[in-house]
């Protein structure tokens, strides 16, 4: 499962790359940014259903949808 910071590190890649100021130079837009990271499996959630939970809770209680930014 992913963490913050490991969330963070992949959404600052564009900007730290260059990539978000070439786009504003070209005119083009890198948003909405999709960020991959691969999702627990069947087992892992029949198996720590309760930390799954807890991840859950905590990558959307720091969501945009909650904190208004983001």
């Amino acid at each position: 499962m992913i963490t913050l910071t490991e969330l963070q590190k992949k959404s600052l890649r564009p900007w730290s790359s260059g990539a978000f100021l070439r786009s504003v130079l070209q005119g083009e837009s890198l948003f909405p940014l999709e960020i991959t990271f691969r999702k627990p499996s069947g087992k892992v959630l029949s198996q720590e259903f309760v930390k799954v939970r807890d991840w859950i809770a905590l990558l959307h209680s720091n969501s945009k949808a909650v904190k208004g930014s983001g």
